[in-house]
């Protein structure tokens, strides 16, 4: 019998969480989505928390119906791969429904950058923002499910995270250099004002 079919014992990893390999594809299904911006991040973080949640093969299938189909008018059609943000003398702040693109740059003097990606949109499932900072804190709000990947150098700052994706989730990578200022990513779900970080 399909591991996945439902069965008397039947958990697609024997030991291990129930039907996991049917879990798996179904968060990979979402992934994809994201990718091609059919799923904002905080959509994408409340349906992979339901497949995980979910108690039986049926109820895990039952997220990808919930994936809207592609609109042809939406952000992603018109926002370019690559796109450049400069501020000399003032701060940086995306917030709401927002596309990001393959490669974000964020050049600031002297200013914070705040970039809020739960109702954002992604070009693909694996986009990077390369930030550089002379004097200003920067912050990072995702919502739970997303990875994040920091490779960016800071000098007279600290480095804070939250724990907040699985390695499989759509993945965004931080590089750049800040000489002054914090970077912080912070977890949050749509809507929530508090949000979490070390």
């Amino acid at each position: 019998m399909d591991s996945t079919s439902g069965g008397p014992g039947a958990t697609g990893d024997p030991g291990g969480i129930p039907h996991r390999r049917l879990r798996e594809e179904t968060e990979a299904d979402l992934i994809g989505a994201v990718g091609r911006g059919q799923l904002d991040l905080g959509t994408f973080s409340e349906l992979s928390a339901a497949v995980w949640a979910a108690e039986t093969p049926d109820e895990i299938r039952a997220t990808v119906q919930r994936v809207p189909a592609p609109i042809q008018n939406r952000a992603a059609v018109s926002d370019p791969d690559r796109r450049t943000m400069n501020m000399v003398l003032g701060d940086v702040s995306t917030r709401g429904v927002w596309h990001l693109p393959r490669e974000l740059r964020i050049r600031t003097l002297i200013g914070d950058v705040t970039l809020d990606l739960r109702e954002a949109t992604m070009a693909s499932d694996h986009c990077r923002i390369t930030l550089v900072s002379l004097l200003g804190d920067c912050t990072l709000i995702i919502p739970e499910g997303v990875s994040v990947t920091v490779t960016a150098t800071t000098v007279l700052g600290d480095f804070r995270t939250a724990a907040a994706g699985r390695p499989t989730g759509p993945e965004i990578e931080i590089g750049g250099f800040s000489f002054c200022g914090d970077l912080t990513v912070k977890t949050a779900a749509p809507g929530q004002t508090s949000v979490t970080g070390l």
